[in-house]
């Protein structure tokens, strides 16, 4: 192959983790990995707009990954009588008795250990019933544990018409699953319409 600057190479449309870069260490040409480079290491990063239908994360490989990092931003719009729960389903897994989930308020007050209607990990919800901004940020153990596998997550919520509520939570809890390994992670919007950008890095 010819010598080209870098400016003329076709961009990447994302890092990958065993993409390289050519460094020079003292003094000697070495290679070096975007896994090296940073802690976190980008999966996707998706803008939507009025989403309602679930978000599938794909082609994961939980046995081999450390955990996984879900960063959400942008505006909720909750859907007649649902329950306001944006929810992550390991594998999809709807069996609401797998899940444990507890909540604390920025007030000190503290929700009951509970099982959200519709199953998952709380990754931000909108208590409100009204259009409400959003930002959060979820970690959650992927690999195989012999108890269960983990997560937190912390979120602000800013109601948006009707008032000016707004509050601070964090959540935790586990996913009871210690089987199967983790190839695909699901966001349920439980049928609200979200509009912003959900972000996922894994940790290997």
């Amino acid at each position: 192959m010819a010598d080209q600057k870098i400016s003329a190479l076709t961009a990447a449309s994302a890092a990958a983790a065993a993409d390289e870069f050519a460094i020079n260490e003292a003094t000697t040409s070495k290679k070096l990995t975007v896994a090296q480079l940073v802690e976190w290491i980008p999966i996707s990063k998706t803008a939507y707009s009025a989403q309602t239908a679930d978000i599938t994360i794909s082609s994961l490989t939980g046995n081999t990954d450390l955990a996984y990092k879900i960063m959400v931003e942008g505006k909720l719009v909750p859907s007649p009588g649902g329950d306001y729960n944006v929810t992550v389903r390991p594998n999809g897994d709807t069996t609401a008795g797998n899940y444990i989930n507890s909540r604390h308020y920025s007030d000190g007050s503290a929700h009951a250990v509970d099982n959200p209607a519709g199953a998952g990990l709380v990754l931000c919800n909108n208590v409100w019933s009204g259009n409400t901004s959003v930002i959060g940020e979820m970690i959650f153990s992927a690999k195989d544990r012999d108890v269960a596998r983990p997560y937190n997550c912390h979120w602000s919520a800013i109601r948006l018409a009707g008032g000016t509520n707004s509050y601070m939570l964090t959540s935790g809890g586990y996913w009871s699953n210690t089987a199967d390994e983790v190839t695909s992670l699901v966001i349920n919007l439980s049928s609200d319409a979200f509009t912003g950008t959900i972000a996922v890095f894994k940790k290997a």
